[in-house]
C-alpha cells in the first residue's frame, strides 16, 4: 500500500511541476480525454435506444435519436480536436521551458555543491532522464490515456452495474444468480490484478536497469570516440579491445534485459485481456438470463457489448500507460531532484548584498579557516593569515597539499566549513558573489577550451571588443598561429568545424590565459599556468607576468620550483597547513620543507 501511495505522490508531484510551468497544457489534455471517453458511451447508449425503438416499431423516434446522438458526438469531437491542438502546442512549449529550468538549476548551484561527485551524478542523470523520458509532452499523453481510460471504465462500469441491478430483487433466483456472478467475477479479477501489479513492478525495475546500461553503452561507444584526447589515449595505449569488450558486455546484458522487458509486457497484455474476458463471460451470462426472464429488452445486449468493448480498450490502455507512467516517474525523479533549489542552495551558499570595497592595497584575510569536501576529511586545516594582493605571489606544495582548494576558497567558489574569509575587512559571504568573483582573472589547471570560435573562447562571448581580444592574443604569442588560419580568430575549434581544428595542449593553455587577460579583473590567479607550455613559452609567459605585476598583481600555483624566484611572497603549503611564508631566500634559510622541495628539483634548472 505504501508503494502505491508513493506512486500516486510522484504523479501528483509531476502534475504540480507541469502546472507550475504551464497552466493550460494539462487541463486541455484532461478535457480532451474526458470528451473522448464520453462520446463512445453516448453512442453506445444512443444506439441501444435506437435499436429498442426499431424493435418496438417507433421508426420516427429512431430517426430523431440518430440525428441527436450523432450531432452531439460530432460537436464533442470538434471541441476535443481543439483541446488536442492546445494541449500539444502548450506541452511542446512547456517541455522547452523545463529543459531551460534544468539548465538554470545547474547554473544556480554553488561551486561547492557542483564539485561533488554526488551532484555531478545528479546533473548527468537529470539530463539523460529528461531525454529518455520525453518530458512534458510524453507526460501529457500519459495523463490523457489514464484520464480517458478511467472515465471510460467508470462510465462503462456504471452501465454494467445498472444492467446488474435491474430485476435484482424480483426473485430469489435472480438474487442468487447476481450475487454468484459478481462473487466469481471479483475473485478472478483480484487474482489477475495481483499478477498484473507484480509484472508492473518488474517492468519498472527492468527499465531502471536498462537506463543504467544505456548510459554505460553511450560512454563506451560515443563519449570516448567523440573526444579527441580520450581517443588519442585509446590508440596510444591499445585499450580499444578492452573498451569494445566493456561495450559488448553492456550490450549483451541490455539485450537480455530487453528480452525480459518485452516478455513481461507480453504477459501483462495477456493478463489485461484475461481481466476483460472474465468480465465479459460473467456479465454476458447474467444479461442473457435477465433478457430471457423479461427484465431487459433485447437492445440492452448492445449496451452490454458496447460497455465491455469500451472497458476492454480502456483497461488495456490504462495497463500499458500505467507501466509507462511508472517508468516515466522513475526518470523524472532525477529531474525533480535537480529542481529542488533548497537541496542545492542552502543558507551558507546564499550570495550577499554588499559590493566589494576596493582600495589601493587590497587584503584577503583567513580567520581560522578549515574546509572539507563531502567525504568529511579536511583538506584545509585552521588557516589564519593576511594576504596582500600586490606584486607577484606564489603558492607551492606537493600534490594533494590543498593549493587549488585554498585558491577556490579565496575566490569564494568554496565556502569554509569552519571560520571566515574577509576582503578588506568585509566577510565575503556578505558580498555579491558575481561582483566579488569579477575582481579576479583566473586560469585553473583543468581549464577548458570549447567547440566555438577562437575569439569566442578567449572572450567567453559572441559580442566582444575585437581590439581588446587581439591584444590578449598578442600578449600570449598566439598572433602568428591565429593569423595563419583561414578564418583567423573566427576559426571554429573542435570536431564540429569543417577543418576539425585541434589546437595543441600549449596553444589551449595560451588561449585560456588570454581569456583571463581579456577580463577586466584587478587580480590575476594562475593555477599551474605553464604546465603545457614549452620552455621558451614558459620564460616568455613569466617575463610578461613580472612586467605586468605592478598593473595587475598575480598569484600563481606551481610545482616548478624554478619559477618561484619571481615571486615576492611565497606561501608553502603542506597537508592543508601553511608551513612557510616569505621570499625564496628567506625560505631556503628558514624552511626545511621548502629546502627539501627546492633540492629535489634544483638540478633540473642548472
Amino acid at each position: 500500500m505504501g508503494k502505491v501511495r508513493k506512486n500516486y505522490d510522484d504523479i501528483l508531484k509531476t502534475i504540480r511541476l507541469v502546472m507550475h510551468i504551464d497552466k493550460a497544457a494539462l487541463p486541455a489534455s484532461v478535457i480532451m480525454s474526458i470528451i473522448n471517453a464520453i462520446v463512445p458511451l453516448v453512442i453506445v447508449l444512443g444506439n441501444t435506444a435506437i435499436i429498442n425503438a426499431i424493435v418496438r416499431g417507433k421508426l420516427y423516434h429512431a430517426k430523431s435519436m440518430v440525428l441527436i446522438v450523432y450531432s452531439v458526438s460530432i460537436v464533442l469531437y470538434i471541441v476535443s480536436s481543439l483541446m488536442q491542438k492546445i494541449s500539444n502546442t502548450r506541452a511542446v512549449k512547456a517541455n522547452e521551458t523545463l529543459r531551460i529550468l534544468i539548465h538554470e538549476a545547474w547554473e544556480r548551484v554553488s561551486f561547492q555543491s557542483l564539485v561533488t561527485a554526488e551532484y555531478f551524478s545528479k546533473m548527468m542523470k537529470s539530463e539523460s532522464s529528461f531525454r529518455y523520458s520525453g518530458g512534458i509532452v510524453v507526460f501529457c499523453h500519459q495523463i490523457q490515456n489514464l484520464t480517458g481510460g478511467l472515465v471510460t471504465v467508470f462510465g462503462s462500469f456504471g452501465l454494467l452495474i445498472w444492467l446488474t441491478s435491474v430485476g435484482f430483487l424480483s426473485s430469489t433466483l435472480m438474487v442468487i444468480s447476481t450475487l454468484t456472478t459478481l462473487s466469481f467475477l471479483l475473485i478472478f479479477e483480484m487474482l489477475l490484478l495481483r499478477v498484473f501489479r507484480h509484472l508492473t513492478n518488474g517492468n519498472i525495475t527492468l527499465f531502471a536497469r536498462l537506463m543504467v546500461l544505456e548510459r554505460k553503452m553511450n560512454y563506451f561507444l560515443m563519449s570516448i570516440i567523440n573526444k579527441y584526447e580520450i581517443l588519442k589515449s585509446v590508440k596510444t595505449w591499445g585499450t580499444a579491445g578492452l573498451i569494445q569488450k566493456r561495450y559488448l558486455d553492456s550490450w549483451n546484458l541490455e539485450k537480455k534485459t530487453n528480452h525480459q522487458l518485452v516478455w513481461n509486457d507480453y504477459i501483462s497484455q495477456i493478463i489485461a485481456a484475461l481481466m476483460i474476458s472474465n468480465i465479459v463471460v460473467w456479465m454476458f451470462s447474467l444479461v442473457i438470463l435477465k433478457i430471457r426472464m423479461g427484465f431487459l429488452p433485447v437492445g440492452q445486449l448492445n449496451t452490454l457489448f458496447g460497455g465491455v468493448v469500451q472497458i476492454s480498450a480502456a483497461v488495456a490502455t490504462i495497463a500499458s500507460t500505467w507501466q509507462r507512467t511508472m517508468r516515466f516517474q522513475n526518470q523524472m525523479a532525477y529531474v525533480n531532484d535537480i529542481l529542488k533549489e533548497k537541496r542545492i542552495l542552502d543558507s551558507q551558499d546564499d550570495s550577499g548584498e554588499e559590493y566589494p570595497v576596493i582600495r589601493e592595497h587590497n587584503i584577503i584575510s583567513f580567520d581560522h579557516v578549515s574546509f572539507g569536501y563531502n567525504s568529511g576529511n579536511e583538506v584545509i586545516h585552521n588557516l589564519s593569515f593576511n594576504f596582500e594582493l600586490s606584486g607577484i605571489s606564489a603558492i607551492i606544495g606537493e600534490n594533494g597539499s590543498g593549493k587549488t582548494t585554498l585558491v577556490k576558497l579565496m575566490l569564494g567558489l568554496l565556502r569554509p566549513t569552519k571560520g571566515n574569509i574577509f576582503w578588506n575587512g568585509q566577510n565575503i559571504r556578505e558580498i555579491q558573489s558575481d561582483e566579488y568573483f569579477g575582481l579576479f582573472k583566473v586560469v585553473f589547471q583543468d581549464f577548458r577550451i570549447f567547440d566555438v570560435t577562437i575569439g569566442e573562447n578567449i572572450t567567453a562571448s559572441d559580442d566582444y571588443n575585437h581590439e581588446q581580444m587581439k591584444s590578449a592574443i598578442f600578449d600570449q604569442n598566439l598572433k602568428d598561429w591565429i593569423s595563419a588560419l583561414p578564418n583567423h580568430e573566427n576559426s571554429l575549434v573542435g570536431m564540429y568545424g569543417e577543418s576539425n581544428l585541434q589546437p595543441s595542449g600549449g596553444q589551449k593553455q595560451q588561449m585560456a590565459i588570454a581569456r583571463s587577460n581579456y577580463k577586466n579583473g584587478i587580480y590575476q590567479i594562475l593555477d599551474e599556468p605553464s604546465s603545457k607550455l614549452d620552455p621558451i613559452q614558459e620564460v616568455s609567459f613569466f617575463s610578461k607576468v613580472a612586467m605586468l605585476s605592478s598593473k595587475t598583481p598575480s598569484l600563481f600555483i606551481t610545482h616548478r620550483i624554478g619559477v618561484v624566484g619571481l615571486a615576492g611572497t611565497i606561501i608553502v603549503l603542506r597537508s592543508g597547513k601553511i608551513v612557510g611564508v616569505g621570499t625564496k631566500k628567506s625560505l631556503l634559510r628558514n624552511s626545511l620543507y621548502f629546502r627539501k622541495i627546492w633540492d629535489s628539483q634544483a638540478s633540473l634548472y642548472k
